[in-house]
């Protein structure tokens, strides 16, 4: 037990032969990834005993010209990452830790290091080419008991995230993002059949504090309440300080079945709902309602595998609808109290996320037992539709998405190669925009944001991606083997629309060094 918690930090685990290279060993978990990153790893009941991590280094950037508003043009950084899966005593245990620090060059109309959540209550302002320095810390864990009673486990789920972000040009923001995760287990097996219960907790802050170097010179900032819409109809007209923050808590729960109907075949079903209550607060000593966000979630996934002869076949399908409420207050401050008093509050943003996606995976092992071929194909339809009520304004668009991969092993002495190829396409269904300008104002939010992300997400757009890995012979005295890699992709417009012609491109690039052990 000493062992198995000194190996948390680093997590790890195994699913398949300790006799295979530590390679062909993390392609098979990384095969089972939809089995093993859920929340419910039911799967992880059934593993060997053996420890099998995954860890690297990895240089990344990207250009970007084809990018909605809030995407830079340019993002450059590195990544540490750590993987590991552990099964020590009928203990299971898997976790992650990864580090990234970044730069994005480029960016507008955001002063949010992550202006891409469902809270439509953003802050944005006029600058349009800054650079924000970023830092994003990720540690999560999973563990696994043995039997605590006859046929009854139990487990639980932590994920701390961090994200830090600053920006060196007035307006200066900086701004926190923190989220804590748990998620306790309950399960029951009989015979063929494991069951488990779980409760979802997360709870999300973030700070956001803007200042000016030059107080001479006042900026404009908007804060936004959604589909084009802002506060006061204007500008905020920045010449001291700023502070917003954001919490919200969300409350969940979920419920999985599986079934290992053979020793070559498992399926998992599984259901979730979750409720999110979220507050945007403005000031500290006298707090101003900036907004309130609600949302619910309902999702669920099935998830099956079967091998046959040489091939392990994966299929899984999921399906998840995210509808969100956005409340705004009338205030007034009470020159008794000197605290601001709501006098009327009422959802005035509704907003309605779809998501469905089927996906097929095959692994095809060689007579020696090594992994030879990967293929995939992966469909998914999106539905976003948004109201805002007063203005009666609306947008709704759909996508459809279809993408297919190839992956080939070379197994030569003494090192290996990993060849692959991806290709996405994105096609642009039904999509409406409906905004009614408001002539006393500038429409700043909806001509700058609303507009061109728009113009964006009902855009067509084809990726590739093709990526070469090297892998040496595994160490001497130890089955740890060092990988080099390297990933290549192009996403491109297909077809001019208002705001994006034919054949706008973004380029990805990023190499790896990593050792698996």
């Amino acid at each position: 037990m000493k062992k198995a918690l000194i190996l948390i930090p680093l997590f790890g685990f195994n699913i398949v032969s300790a006799q295979l290279p530590s390679a062909d060993r993390w392609t098979h978990l990384e095969f089972e990834s939809r089995f093993l990153s859920h929340i419910m790893p039911l799967k992880l009941l059934n593993t060997d005993s053996v420890s099998l991590g995954n860890s690297s280094l990895s240089y990344f950037k990207q250009n970007s010209a084809f990018r909605d508003v809030y995407t830079p043009s340019v993002s450059e950084g590195f990544k540490i990452d750590s993987k590991r899966y552990v099964s020590v005593n009928d203990w299971k245990f898997y976790g992650q830790f990864s580090f990234s620090k970044y730069q994005d060059r480029g960016s507008r109309f955001t002063a949010l290091a992550d202006p891409y959540r469902d809270n439509p209550y953003k802050i944005a302002d006029s600058v349009t080419n800054a650079s924000w320095n970023k830092q994003h810390y990720l540690l999560e864990a999973r563990i696994l008991t043995p039997e605590i009673t006859r046929n009854i486990r139990s487990g639980l789920g932590i994920k701390y995230e961090v994200l830090n972000g600053a920006r060196q040009i007035d307006p200066r923001p900086s701004d926190k993002l923190i989220n804590l995760e748990l998620t306790p287990q309950l399960i029951y097996s009989l015979k063929q059949w494991d069951m488990g219960v779980y409760g979802y907790y997360n709870r999300f802050r973030e700070d956001l504090n803007i200042s000016l170097e030059n107080n001479q010179l006042p900026k404009n900032i908007y804060k936004m309440l959604g589909l084009g819409e802002y506060l006061y109809n204007g500008p905020v007209i920045l010449s001291g300080g700023l502070s917003r923050f954001y919490e919200g808590n969300t409350y969940g729960a979920g419920l999985s079945v599986s079934n290992k109907i053979s020793s070559s075949g498992f399926i998992q079903l599984s259901g979730h709902i979750k409720t999110t209550g979220e507050q945007a607060t403005d000031g500290i000593s006298v707090p101003f309602n900036a907004g309130h966000h609600r949302s619910d979630e309902k999702g669920g996934t099935l998830t099956y595998e079967i091998t046959i002869s040489q091939a392990r076949h994966m299929l899984s399908l999921e399906a998840s609808r995210l509808k969100s409420e956005n409340t705004e207050f009338i205030q007034f401050l009470n020159d008794v109290t000197l605290q601001y008093e709501v006098l009327h509050s009422a959802v005035m943003h509704e907003q309605t996320n779809n998501r469905a996606a089927l996906d097929y995976s095959v692994l095809l092992i060689n007579r020696n037992q090594s992994v030879s071929w990967n293929f995939g194909l992966n469909a998914a339809f999106q539905h976003r539709n948004e109201v805002y009520r007063s203005t009666s304004s609306h947008l709704k668009w759909n996508n459809y998405l279809i993408s297919a991969h190839a992956r080939k092993w070379i197994h030569l002495k003494p090192f290996n190669i990993t060849i692959g190829y991806r290709t996405s396409f994105k096609k642009a269904g039904n999509h409406e925009l409906q905004f009614i300008p408001n002539p006393k104002t500038s429409n700043f939010v909806a001509t700058q944001i609303l507009y061109p992300n728009y113009y964006f997400n009902t855009t067509d757009a084809w990726t590739h991606k093709a990526e070469l890995q090297v892998t040496l012979p595994a160490f001497e005295k130890r089955r740890s083997q060092l990988y080099f890699r390297a990933d290549s992709e192009n996403t491109s417009s297909i077809g001019n629309s208002t705001v994006y012609p034919d054949q706008l491109s973004n380029h990805f690039f990023n190499i790896t060094v990593g050792l698996y052990n």
